[in-house]
């Protein structure tokens, strides 16, 4: 859900996807939102099992919100996540 003023200069989010959200500008005024969801590689669930399997704690640093990590820490299995 996206709340602005007329002029856009006061927004909130309300998340409902694992993703970032940024707003964007069109000459130095406010056009909208934008959001950026990752995807992960194909051989990431594998790579992790095998550190995994070699005793390895697998942890996840990430810039994105901590929904979004711990989205993708249970996608793959790792053990914890510390997000932003």
């Amino acid at each position: 859900m996206l709340k602005s003023d007329k002029n856009g200069s006061k927004v909130e989010f309300e998340f409902t996807f694992n993703g970032t959200a940024m707003f964007a500008a069109v000459e130095g005024s406010y056009a909208g939102p934008v959001a950026v969801i990752d995807t992960l590689k194909e051989k990431s669930k594998e790579s992790v099992g095998r550190l995994k399997a070699l005793g390895i704690e697998v942890i996840m640093i990430t810039g994105d919100n901590r929904r979004t990590g711990e989205t993708i820490v249970g996608e793959v299995n790792i053990d914890r996540v510390h997000s932003s």
